[in-house]
């Protein structure tokens, strides 16, 4: 579904999307494992760590 959102072309904003395989609703809760409402949950330490990094890198970026 994101992708289907994103822009087709040029932007005067910056547009990243980062698909992590294998990672769930809920990959940045650490500890969870289960299902709800029909979607899976589960913590996906990898997918965790580099998200925050992701967004410190834009946050230093953009707002120093």
């Amino acid at each position: 579904m994101c992708q289907s959102r994103m822009p087709s072309g040029t932007t005067d904003h910056e547009v990243k999307l980062k698909i992590y395989s294998q990672a769930y609703k809920g990959f940045d809760l650490e500890g969870i494992d289960e299902y709800k409402e029909g979607h899976r949950l589960l913590y996906n330490p990898e997918a965790a760590k580099d998200s925050i990094e992701q967004a410190r890198s834009f946050l230093e970026k953009y707002f120093k």
